[in-house]
């Protein structure tokens, strides 16, 4: 029994000092995996990270939101000054007096139908005159060469009646151009001074269009109309000058040569630069609008995107922003209305002026071809109406220019407002 004793307290003696064995191996383990080093990347990961923590800490930027009244909007005022004002320095300075552009309902009133008929009857009653007295100048210069192609047919050599009937021709149809050559000069002069308005007004759309969050569409508008100005001036500089001039020539020769047939030549010059500057202003108009819808469509997704991601990051504030964005869109629009719609009235208080000279001119032209067939002068007839055809080509040149600058005006007042 006694040895029994004894080998069960050995037994428990050995069962307590392997546990205290086990105890002092779990501790010096715990010890050394304490002792072991991080491997160089895992020590480069901590560092990096607490880099990041603490410069958080020092840049992080504290931002408070209060509530604001809706009916206060946030400088609306200024701003829409701010932009006139801008719009004022592109006005061509013959205009800058005429022109009152301080606030949305004067931009508005510039397209208005009293402003309009007003416009009218102010250049009807400066120009008929001028041009009553130009048909009573072409009247008389074919009265007169009407009565020296009669005293040409009476007499009996024929080299002679030839060169009566050149002289006639060359003198009447020299006559002619100088009484005409003001208002072309004039027209041309306006369709370059409608190109260095629409130059001008470029970098307020621009700008504008960047304001709103359409940044793909500002450099859609930007390098689209850039294009179709430069292109414009190649047409206007390049060929209708010399064109006019040609068919001048052409009308002089078809004067004093009966058996040289010109004016198929000069009315398919004519319509040929028609035909061009109608394709022209058709490509460049459609290409900018449908570019246009793209690029709004594009601003306008990237900017949800960034307002849903704002919303998320700050929940608090971000109902405040979205509300905050609503606001500056409606500025915005209302600016854009005004930008574009004062442009327009600026395009027509421009163009309007040489068009009712040039049409008055063009109607007397007619007229005097008519008073010509009933003289039997059929010399002046076709002379009288080969000039009207130069004064048709050049109103045509100007409406086509005209069409051309108030579309990209109209694309940039549909265009939405991607902050909104």
């Amino acid at each position: 029994m006694k040895r029994r004793r004894h080998a069960a307290t050995a037994a428990k003696r050995a069962r307590q000092a392997d546990r205290k064995r086990g105890k002092q191996r779990e501790g010096r383990r715990t010890k050394a995996v304490g002792a072991i080093s991080l491997s160089p990347w895992k020590s480069r990961l901590w560092v990096g990270v607490f880099a990041c923590f603490v410069l958080f800490s020092l840049f992080s930027l504290h931002a408070t939101a209060q509530n604001s009244d809706e009916d206060t909007d946030p400088d609306t005022a200024a701003n829409a000054s701010h932009w006139l004002a801008r719009l004022r320095e592109t006005i061509p300075p013959e205009l800058a007096g005429s022109i009152k552009l301080e606030d949305p309902d004067d931009a508005a009133a510039l397209v208005g139908v009293p402003h309009f008929f007003a416009l009218l009857a102010d250049n009807l009653t400066n120009q008929a005159p001028i041009a009553l007295g130009a048909f009573a100048a072409f009247c008389g210069l074919a009265l007169l060469g009407a009565l020296a192609a009669a005293m040409g047919e009476g007499l009996r050599a024929a080299p002679l009646q030839k060169g009566i009937q050149t002289m006639v021709g060359a003198a009447l149809s020299l006559s002619v151009f100088g009484l005409i050559r003001a208002p072309l000069d004039a027209a041309v002069a306006t369709l370059t001074d409608l190109r260095r308005f629409s130059e001008a007004l470029l970098p307020v759309s621009v700008s504008l269009y960047a304001a709103s969050g359409n940044y793909a569409t500002a450099a859609t508008h930007s390098a689209t109309v850039g294009l179709s100005l430069s292109f414009q001036a190649q047409l206007t500089d390049g060929l209708l000058s010399p064109l006019i001039s040609a068919c001048l020539a052409f009308a002089l020769l078809g004067s004093v040569a009966d058996e040289a047939d010109t004016d198929g030549m000069a009315a398919s010059l004519r319509q040929i630069y028609l035909v061009v500057q109608g394709a022209v202003t058709t490509l460049f108009s459609a290409s900018l609008a449908l570019q246009t819808v793209i690029a709004s469509a594009s601003d306008s997704v990237a900017m949800r995107c960034a307002k849903y991601a704002v919303g998320q990051m700050i929940p608090s504030v971000g109902g405040v922003i979205s509300g905050t964005l609503s606001t500056l869109a409606s500025s915005l629009s209302l600016i854009k209305g005004a930008i574009g719609v004062g442009g327009i009235g600026i395009i027509v208080m421009i163009l309007v002026p040489p068009l009712v000279e040039l049409l008055l001119y063009s109607l007397a032209l007619s007229l005097a071809s008519g008073f010509c067939a009933l003289l039997g002068f059929p010399t002046g007839k076709k002379l009288f109406l080969r000039f009207k055809g130069i004064c048709d080509m050049v109103l045509g040149t100007l409406c086509l220019s005209a069409v051309m600058s108030v579309l990209a005006l109209a694309v940039f007042i549909r265009c939405g407002i991607a902050v909104g």
